[in-house]
């Protein structure tokens, strides 16, 4: 007598064998509702203790998820070559100052030529003896115009600040001297070899 809890006995399947009588591993996975990804290995997928780094391309990954060229530069180095910050157009040789404060480069001889990396950014001077900061002309460091950099001068020794040969510099009674320790000041270049300078002047 059949039931409807009856076993059909006829073409059993062996548990030692796993499943491997099956006629159609297809028509099985169909009518046990398994999906696509039921067939696939685990070497298809990206594993968590990975940290992606089994994707497969780096910059596929990165164009997907809309980053662009700036995602893979160091946050203390960034390149920005064009486009437009609050409307403000920038380029390669712009200076924008983006930082909420002027890095320092704390100088502590007695001369010192003025760097591009001092651009936009604060120079002490720290000597008990005088000191002597250089401009150079635009052919040996080719500052941005507009370009501002500020002095301060820490020391005793008073800072007189010297256009190279070729270079203007205007200030106030034509003024070039620092007034003295603690005395301050700001340069801003003008045009392509004239600068002016303002501050605590002597």
């Amino acid at each position: 007598m059949t039931t409807a809890n009856s076993i059909n006995t006829q073409n059993p399947m062996s548990g030692n064998n796993n499943l491997s009588e099956i006629t159609s591993t297809s028509t099985a996975q169909s009518n046990l509702g398994l999906g696509s990804a039921a067939t696939q290995s685990t070497g298809t997928f990206l594993q968590v203790a990975n940290s992606l780094s089994d994707i497969g391309s780096q910059s596929s990954g990165r164009t997907n998820l809309g980053l662009g060229t700036i995602a893979t530069q160091t946050a203390s180095s960034v390149a920005i070559t064009g486009g437009t910050i609050d409307a403000t157009t920038i380029g390669a040789t712009t200076p924008v100052q983006i930082q909420g404060h002027r890095p320092v480069n704390a100088q502590t001889g007695t001369t010192y030529t003025l760097a591009l990396t001092d651009s936009d950014e604060m120079v002490t001077l720290n000597n008990a003896s005088a000191i002597t900061l250089t401009i150079p002309t635009n052919a040996s460091v080719a500052f941005a115009t507009n370009t501002e950099i500020d002095l301060v001068q820490l020391g005793a020794g008073q800072v007189t600040v010297s256009p190279a040969g070729g270079v203007t510099l205007s200030s106030y009674l034509s003024l070039t001297k620092l007034a003295g320790q603690n005395a301050g000041g700001t340069l801003k270049k003008l045009a392509t070899n004239t600068w002016w300078l303002t501050g605590n002047l002597a």
